[in-house]
């Protein structure tokens, strides 16, 4: 078998141990494949089966030693998860701060650190990226759909118009989705607010 016949072989086998629980055995594989490829996502897993195994200090130690070689907004994600999971939310936060500081102004890397945190329902951390990129980029725009989205989740009407507005300014050709998630979304006091931006813009 070729090499990477082998590590699809092994991959396939990593995740069906990792869904049936048994941890140590797809830890072990896993380790394996990253050593042998440098995979984010083997690296993921890897720590994952750690975290399961409530193998902390091990998991930290090889998180550290990652850091030093190629520190990445995500891997400052993983290391703050490794402290939530510890209940230690103060170190935790401190992570996820460096994970936003350390974001580049590359679009993909700003979306991928926010969607991370969108993910684990961070959704304040996720507008603090967004808001990062946009300085970053020079460009307060760029984000306004994600930024409407999130306020959406949030529950923030207000915020929520705001940025749905100047989305449509932006890319017009997104004008009838928005009109679409604006109608589903707001109540009749929302309608009002909606308005009353409105007519601030005219």
């Amino acid at each position: 078998l070729g090499v990477s016949q082998l590590s699809a072989q092994n991959s396939s086998l990593a995740r069906q141990y990792f869904s049936t629980g048994e941890y140590e055995k797809a830890g072990e594989i896993y380790k394996q494949l990253y050593e042998n490829s440098n995979n984010a996502a083997y690296f993921s897993y890897y720590i994952k089966c750690l975290t399961a195994l409530e193998e902390y200090e091990e998991a930290e130690s090889i998180i550290k030693k990652e850091l030093r070689r190629n520190p990445t907004p995500m891997l400052y994600v993983t290391y703050g998860n490794l402290f939530e999971l510890q209940s230690d939310m103060e170190k935790a936060d401190k992570q996820y701060d460096k994970a936003i500081q350390s974001v580049s102004k590359r679009r993909s890397e700003v979306t991928q650190l926010a969607h991370a945190f969108i993910r684990a329902t961070k959704y304040d951390l996720a507008v603090k990226v967004f808001e990062k990129g946009g300085d970053l980029l020079k460009d307060d725009k760029v984000f306004a759909l994600n930024l409407g989205d999130l306020y959406k989740r949030k529950g923030d009407t207000k915020n929520m118009i705001k940025y749905y507005l100047i989305a449509v300014e932006n890319i017009p050709e997104q004008a009838e989705s928005i009109k679409g998630r604006l109608s589903r979304e707001l109540s009749t006091e929302g309608m009002d607010t909606l308005q009353q931006a409105l007519y601030e813009k005219i």
